[in-house]
């Protein structure tokens, strides 16, 4: 969205495991205006945590799937319970019910996105072919997968992470 509204000022980008529009991973037609009741929904309940203790149960459950190692999980862990509810309430929201997919055309620079996979979900060739869809208008797109890894690549493949970040920096 930045290298879209200011194409003079960034020269390139790194997405890490991120769609342009979220929601098609639970519903492939999705639109922004569908998901807003269920985006609105989960907002306030997340936000109905604040003040409260974190619930081990559900730190547990919101992170279960975002990362493959223990050590990335209990991570995540630590992080998820120390969140502000009303901040995390609010980033999931606008991820939610943000829809980039119509902009994707006019970015002229070059996106560098990272995707991790693992043969348990869907295998390297599938996940970059459903990531390559979902971003097929972005005219200077080059996808890195990373395997045996969720959501936080960071966590659970710190050095071909940091590999990857070199070498788009380079």
């Amino acid at each position: 969205m930045l290298a879209r509204a200011h194409p003079g000022d960034v020269d390139q980008a790194m997405v890490v495991d991120a769609l342009p529009f979220f929601p098609v991973l639970m519903d492939p037609s999705a639109t922004a205006d569908s998901i807003k009741p269920m985006a609105e929904m989960m907002r306030a309940k997340v936000a109905s945590g604040y003040g409260k203790p974190a619930d081990p149960a559900t730190v547990e459950a919101n992170v279960k799937s975002l990362a493959l190692k223990p050590d990335s999980i209990a991570q995540m862990k630590t992080w998820a319970a120390a969140a502000d509810p009303r901040v995390t309430a609010q980033a999931q929201y606008e991820d939610l019910t943000t829809d980039a997919r119509p902009d994707l055309g006019g970015i002229t620079t070059p996106v560098t996105l990272i995707v991790p996979w693992t043969d348990a979900r869907f295998g390297e060739a599938r996940t970059l072919a459903f990531y390559k869809g979902q971003y097929a208008t972005l005219p200077k797109a080059n996808f890195v997968g990373i395997g045996d890894a969720g959501h936080f690549v960071m966590l659970d493949q710190p050095a071909t992470f940091a590999a990857a970040v070199e070498a788009f920096a380079k």
